[in-house]
């Protein structure tokens, strides 16, 4: 599964392995957001399948996100941390690339009445305002993966503001709706 895959499926939801993401050094968001399991915990099915969430430190914002996928005629159950920063009111999802461990993928999430929305950057954006400067980092070779260097307090204003340009996929979210249980 790709990394923008995951991503959607995370944070929901989030990993690379053929198509190109925007990445960031560190996680995404100002600090930790302490989580209810009550609003996470569960399965939730968007339009190419379903996750099943699991809290694993309430306090810090720290999710599992697992589902099982076919691989070689075998059924395979595939599973990541999701680590969920807040800045200001916005809520971010974050997953460490398990083949560039220094590196994260990111997006925006929202919840709300038993659905998360979630948008990821896109890449394509992310590559001029660096290019630009506006956000610090680099963009690795042409159609590639952008890398936002340690982006701080005055990066994530820009981010949040659009001041600068939108950096988020506002046309194409993915919505996750939770199954009763």
């Amino acid at each position: 599964m790709n990394l923008t895959k995951v991503l959607h499926l995370v944070l929901f939801l989030i990993l690379l392995s053929g198509c190109h993401a925007v990445y960031s050094t560190n996680p995404v968001g100002e600090a930790p957001v302490a989580v209810s399991p009550g609003d996470w915990e569960g399965t939730w099915v968007y339009k190419d399948g379903a996750v099943t969430v699991a809290v694993l430190d309430k306090e810090k914002g720290v999710l599992e996100v697992g589902w099982v996928e076919k691989k070689q005629n075998r059924l395979q159950y595939e599973h990541y941390k999701v680590l969920l920063r807040q800045s200001g009111e916005w809520l971010f999802g974050n997953v460490q690339d398990p083949d560039r461990p220094k590196l994260y993928v990111w997006g925006r999430i929202r919840s709300e009445d038993g659905q998360i929305i979630l948008w990821v950057p896109d890449v394509e954006k992310a590559r001029a305002l660096v290019e630009k400067g506006v956000l610090p980092g680099r963009a690795e070779k042409k159609d590639s993966d952008v890398v936002l260097s340690n982006p701080g307090a005055a990066e994530f204003m820009r981010i949040l503001s659009g001041e600068k340009g939108a950096l988020l996929d506002w046309e194409r979210p993915l919505v996750f709706r939770r199954l009763p249980n």
